[in-house]
């Protein structure tokens, strides 16, 4: 069964913030990649330290994932990270 993003009007989404102690890997890529979207390093550590929203999806065969909100308002593909299959977007 194929999965699919909700519209904006009833994506699931829940807020995550990065802790630089508790999770100092993700926090690190974080701010790499903020720094390569043009940040200096002191403002890609204080934007890392914001909350993240996710939409939750559910693969029914496999699992639990979710993706970025703001990736999902700005890319126009996305992949199952199960399976590999396109995810579609409902407008």
């Amino acid at each position: 069964m194929a999965v699919r993003c909700n519209s904006a009007e009833t994506a699931e989404v829940i807020s995550i913030s990065l802790d630089r102690n508790k999770y100092p890997i993700a926090f690190e890529n974080r701010v790499k990649s903020l720094m390569d979207s043009g940040l200096d390093r002191a403002d890609a550590e204080k934007a890392a330290s914001e909350p993240i929203g996710l939409e939750i999806l559910y693969d029914p065969d496999c699992g639990l994932f979710g993706l970025e909100t703001e990736a999902v308002d700005s890319i126009t593909e996305f992949f199952n990270p199960y399976t590999g299959e396109s995810i579609e977007v409902e407008d």
